[in-house]
């Protein structure tokens, strides 16, 4: 069993932002962040649209597997920027950027080792008269995604052992 890294935790959405990158290679701004997200944090930076940063915004526990091995639940998040552009509104942009992400990401598990497949991706638009204003819109999609953060230990490793009944003289049956 391949352990999973050991910078995982703040890895993790640099990873995500990559593939999404693939996928939706005409984004200005594709990166990884921790945290939140909003409209005074879009003015402060003036980010390039459009945009997508992906965020994990906590850890939750999941569930607990055989022995010590703990499986954990990333609350992540992909924001979504979009403005005006030729030929393109903002809001059409929006759309389009999220059904790519709502089609992506479910059962994702990003080719990494203890991570599952992601699940309960949501979308929320942000938009606002704020928004508005800074002729900016502002989505989010969120997704669960489980992960284990440390290999079973070695010693803990089940081997699997095929027992064949036999009769008193030796004979397998």
């Amino acid at each position: 069993m391949t352990a999973p890294r050991d910078d995982l935790l703040a890895a993790f959405p640099d990873l995500v932002a990559e593939c999404i990158r693939g996928h939706l290679p005409r984004l200005k701004t594709c990166e990884g962040m921790l945290g939140g997200f909003d409209l005074d944090e879009l003015k402060r930076t003036g980010l390039a649209s459009p945009a997508v940063l992906v965020s994990r915004l906590g850890v939750r526990p999941r569930d607990t597997l055989a022995g010590p091995h703990r499986r954990v639940t990333l609350a992540m998040a992909a924001f979504v920027v979009t403005r005006d552009e030729m030929g393109l509104k903002r809001d059409t942009a929006l759309s389009n950027i999220t059904a790519t992400l709502i089609q992506l990401i479910p059962d994702q598990y990003w080719g990494l080792a203890g991570v599952g497949e992601a699940e309960r991706v949501e979308e929320r638009v942000l938009i606002n008269r704020a928004a508005r204003q800074v002729t900016a819109s502002l989505a989010v999609v969120t997704w669960d995604q489980p992960v284990t953060l440390a290999a079973l230990p070695e010693d803990m490793v089940l081997r699997p052992e095929l027992y064949l009944g036999g009769d008193m003289d030796g004979d397998i049956t």
